[in-house]
């Protein structure tokens, strides 16, 4: 009985999957169900972006985890595609940003396993830009000497700051480190919270990123002086979670990049022990004041074949750009005046020179440093685009009838004279620079060594000392 009943259905059930396939067909080629490629539906693979891609961007996790997708997501809109999102990618590093234009998806990858990978997929040709959150070094510009001068101000664009913050948790009573002390407990000399601090004892854990970041590298260069972490560390591809694993233990100490800090609190730090302790700040990192601020690089061909690539890097470094990457938790380069500079100065330090207090009085000083290529006057990289910015801020009505105050500093190599004739050099290289642009300065300070604020008895605090400070009134 059931096989004359089963047979007797099979019409009906061909014709109920007839009609279930014209439905199908109906919504997706009538109705909107291939939204995929109309740029109205969010279920975009990752299999489907890598197939239609802009540009590949490769480097730092620090600057690839959040900033540049976020970056990416704008610039995307603002060229004219919709349905713009991020898409997770099959591991953690990976992000796609994806979007449509005319019927058709497309999508830009950003793959962030590190600094170093930056310079090695350049290299290969599988990245157009190369982000990384530490300076390209000489072995790999003279790799990449096929794509251009590396370090020229063509190739190297510096699209934001951040600072490496070392972080303890809140019940931490301690409030300042110095540079050597720090170097001292990641490499094991000081192993015990009594050692450095009056109020707090117990053996000190510590949590540290991994050796192919930007973070670790700058870490490295800045605090470490060659020396090696000891071995009993925690190590962490991603900033977020180290700090998390820090906020938790009562007795960790680790470094991050600034928009990682969290619920954590981030230590004063002093170049050295003579010199000022200061906080991460917006402030502080923009003028490269704080000891581990660092500069954040985008490096492209000298010639890209790519006129997109050469769009981003445009819209990257614009005004537009600068308030997506504050969005993100990094340093912007925009123009800010810190009027009450001069006083928090004066009521911070007892060394500060009555020439300088002189120069500064009545002043606001710009969150900018101009500072210079490696024993020359020659402006460097960043230095030149602040110049430009310096032109957009004082083009601004409430800026027209400031006056601008250029202070000139060097490092204590040489005598007073010859480093008051430095500065003086430095001085008049940016006030040129500045009167081509049209703007005035009303004066300028050949201060030479006074006021350090990095250690002399290295290179990189050498380097940070050789700068002009710009005071507005």
């Amino acid at each position: 009985m059931s096989q004359p009943t089963n047979r007797s259905l099979l019409p009906f059930i061909g014709a109920g999957l007839i009609t279930l396939a014209i439905i199908l067909l109906t919504w997706k080629f009538i109705l909107g169900g291939n939204l995929v490629h109309s740029g109205e539906k969010n279920d975009v693979s990752v299999a489907e972006v890598a197939e239609h891609l802009l540009f590949h961007i490769s480097g730092s996790n620090s600057v690839g985890e959040k900033l540049l997708p976020e970056l990416l997501k704008a610039f995307m809109q603002k060229e004219g595609y919709t349905d713009v999102k991020i898409i997770a990618g099959e591991k953690p590093e990976e992000k796609y940003v994806s979007g449509t234009k005319e019927g058709k998806i497309a999508g830009i990858s950003v793959h962030g396993y590190g600094s170093s990978e930056a310079f090695k997929d350049l290299s290969n040709g599988s990245a157009e830009i190369g982000i990384s959150s530490r300076k390209i070094n000489d072995a790999e510009a003279a790799q990449l000497a096929k794509l251009g001068d590396m370090t020229s101000h063509t190739c190297e664009h510096i699209l934001a700051m951040d600072g490496i913050a070392i972080i303890v948790p809140g019940s931490n009573p301690l409030k300042s480190l110095s540079k050597d002390q720090i170097a001292q407990i990641f490499s094991g000399t000081i192993t015990n919270w009594s050692q450095i601090s009056e109020n707090k004892a117990g053996a000190i854990n510590l949590y540290a990123r991994d050796k192919q970041s930007g973070t670790y590298e700058s870490f490295k260069a800045s605090v470490l002086n060659g020396i090696d972490i000891i071995s009993n560390v925690k190590w962490f591809k991603n900033g977020k979670e180290l700090s998390d694993a820090v906020s938790q233990d009562a007795n960790g100490i680790g470094f991050v990049a600034m928009n990682n800090i969290l619920n954590n609190k981030a230590l004063a730090i002093s170049d050295a022990k003579e010199i000022m302790p200061f906080y991460p700040t917006p402030f502080t990192i923009s003028t490269e004041d704080y000891p581990l601020s660092r500069r954040l690089y985008m490096y492209t061909a000298t010639n890209s074949k790519s006129d997109i690539v050469n769009e981003f890097i445009e819209y990257a470094l614009s005004d537009e750009g600068e308030n997506i990457i504050s969005q993100t938790g990094f340093v912007g380069l925009s123009m800010q005046i810190n009027k009450n500079a001069g006083q928090e100065m004066a009521t911070s330090s007892t060394q500060v020179p009555p020439e300088y207090f002189a120069a500064t009085q009545g002043a606001g000083r710009e969150n900018v440093d101009f500072r210079f290529q490696t024993g020359s006057s020659v402006l460097d990289n960043k230095a030149l685009d602040d110049l430009d910015r310096m032109v957009r801020a004082f083009s601004k009505p409430e800026m027209r009838n400031k006056k601008i105050l250029l202070l000139g500093f060097t490092d204590n190599q040489g005598s007073d004279a010859a480093n008051k004739k430095l500065a003086q050099n430095r001085t008049d290289a940016v006030l040129k620079e500045l009167k081509s642009r049209g703007l005035m300065v009303a004066n300028t300070y050949p201060l030479g060594n006074m006021m350090p604020v990095a250690s002399n008895t290295n290179v990189i605090g050498r380097e940070k000392n050789r700068r002009v400070e710009v005071w507005v009134k």
